[in-house]
């Protein structure tokens, strides 16, 4: 292959990046463009305005984020969301005109739809990453239209029979790798020994697992005396999470939190979590390792977050708990055996690796690379582009 650099006066190609509308969505959007950072591209973020959003991208440097409208699908809502979509693909027209990236990438949410239609029309590449294991609305709707779509379940491409269909697995942030769980658990406040459990739902939090959680707390606490809880809430059910730290009869120690930006701290100082089957939170467990207890939410698009959790306890990597059976008869058990029976802990953490893909983002962004025909070296000062000859294109 024949290399040729691009003379430096001529501007570099950017990646633009939609993944908005929820922790699920953003965070594989948010892995992927560090990716590119690495390589010296331009990146630019377009995310909603919804509080999660911001939090998450709170902490980039060196990447552009763009919040645009954004409001979910339903026929219910559907003047807001032909509202939202109307202003979100006008604003990215017009910013996309300007900086008139070689690619578009988009994690599937209902936020994307303005973004690729927007990027389709200054002619870039479009690339949908899809999370789940069944395929979600936009990306069925865009499925023939794109130039590739990356997945994290397996099978995917049979549900997508127009699309080229890729699977590397589900991004996640650089910082989602095993810690020494004493630091972790120091670095929040908690004992730096004792069972302790994460319960959360996802960036929104879960009211149904929230309210497990205080309503049980007793007999939590007659189950398992030296327990200590790492509750992330979500934005509405933090002040009963709180009050429960003030009840005199409550002994254990509980850290609340409505969201967590450095959710590594804790993963690494969790022995188990009680959570929900999104493919992130998923995708987090297995990079961290951590046993889990599986509560898909029943009303998920498709029923997706159910077959997740299925096709994750099917493979030994968790235990799934229907959330109509989430009651302490049936979720005391299960913890007992992921804190205290060693060979079951250690089969699980096994099989989590097998979830787990490492380079995912890494992948992703080097197949998008090669797809467009520009080559460059890693984490270096000066950043050289190569393009393939036409007739390797």
């Amino acid at each position: 292959m024949e290399s040729q650099n691009i003379p430096s006066g001529l501007k570099k190609p950017s990646i633009a990046i939609a993944c908005g509308g929820s922790g699920g969505h953003l965070f594989p959007g948010v892995a992927i463009a560090e990716e590119f950072s690495d390589f010296g591209i331009p990146v630019e973020l377009f995310i909603t305005s919804k509080k999660v959003d911001e939090a998450g991208v709170s902490t980039l440097k060196d990447i552009k984020v763009h919040k645009l409208p954004g409001q979910p699908f339903s026929l219910r809502s559907l003047p807001g969301f032909l509202y939202s979509f109307l202003a979100s693909y006008l604003e990215c027209s017009r910013l996309l005109a300007i900086t008139r990236p070689k690619a578009m990438i988009a994690t599937g949410s209902f936020a994307c739809l303005g973004p690729v239609l927007a990027a389709r029309k200054v002619g870039a590449k479009i690339y949908l990453h899809e999370a789940n294991s069944i395929p979600g609305r936009a990306v069925r709707m865009l499925a023939s239209k794109v130039d590739r779509i990356y997945h994290f379940f397996p099978r995917i491409e049979k549900r997508l029979p127009e699309a080229s269909c890729l699977r590397l697995g589900m991004p996640v942030r650089r910082q989602f790798e095993p810690f020494d769980s004493m630091a972790c658990r120091l670095q929040l406040g908690l004992n730096s020994d004792g069972p302790t459990l994460l319960v959360m739902g996802g960036s929104q939090g879960a009211r149904p697992i929230n309210r497990f959680l205080v309503q049980n707390i007793l007999g939590l606490q007659a189950a398992i005396p030296n327990l200590q809880i790492i509750h992330i809430t979500g934005p509405f059910d933090l002040a009963d999470s709180l009050a429960l730290q003030k009840r005199k009869d409550v002994h254990l120690k509980i850290i609340s939190r409505p969201f967590l930006t450095e959710m590594e701290f804790a993963y690494g100082a969790s022995n188990v979590a009680l959570c929900r089957s999104g493919a992130s939170t998923i995708a987090e467990l297995a990079a961290m390792r951590v046993p889990s207890i599986l509560v898909p939410y029943p009303q998920s698009a498709d029923g997706h977050q159910a077959l997740n959790a299925k096709l994750v306890a099917d493979s030994g990597a968790a235990l799934l708990c229907p959330q109509h059976e989430l009651q302490l008869d049936r979720i005391v058990p299960q913890l007992k055996k992921l804190f205290f029976d060693q060979s079951v802990r250690s089969a699980m953490i096994d099989q989590l690796a097998h979830w787990h893909f490492p380079d995912s983002a890494a992948r992703v962004a080097e197949d998008i690379l090669s797809h467009l025909g520009i080559h460059g070296k890693r984490q270096t000062p000066e950043f050289v582009f190569t393009r393939k000859k036409a007739s390797e294109s």
